[in-house]
């Protein structure tokens, strides 16, 4: 696959997945031993499945979740995108009742492509920032 492939595989994933909620689409685009180099949540399994079951606990969390593509870099099977998350916490996350309170955070998603399919990813958003915007930390 050409970078340009990729990048156009990494938007589909996040327009698809991320802002339509269209789970079905991670079976077509994670390969089934799909590498993270995020630490999961406790209790969550590693691989395809625990991926699955993040997205899904965002969608649940922040049902108006929205993905912005705010730049995207492609080098070889790498593709790395910088991003703005913005949503509304209605429901249920990790524990923490829902605030009603809406966020706006920033994180870093890298994506090693293989045949097709996303077979490593890393990511690192502002989780700070985030419990901060939900009331759960302090605000400096």
């Amino acid at each position: 696959m050409s970078t340009e492939e990729n990048k156009a595989t990494y938007r589909r994933f996040f327009e698809g997945v991320m802002n339509r909620k269209d789970m079905t689409l991670l079976d077509e685009l994670l390969a089934e031993d799909v590498a993270s180099h995020a630490e999961p949540p406790p209790g969550f399994p590693d691989g395809a499945e625990g991926y699955k079951l993040m997205v899904g606990v965002l969608h649940g969390a922040f049902p108006d979740m929205h993905v912005e593509i705010d730049s995207l870099v492609a080098e070889g099977d790498l593709v790395v995108g910088h991003h703005t998350t913005t949503g509304t916490h209605t429901g249920e996350l990790m524990g923490m009742p829902a605030t009603g309170r809406s966020v706006k955070v920033e994180g870093l998603h890298m994506v090693r492509f293989t045949g097709g399919r996303i077979s490593e990813y890393c990511f690192q958003t502002d989780m700070m920032g985030l419990m901060q915007q939900l009331g759960a930390l302090p605000s400096s």
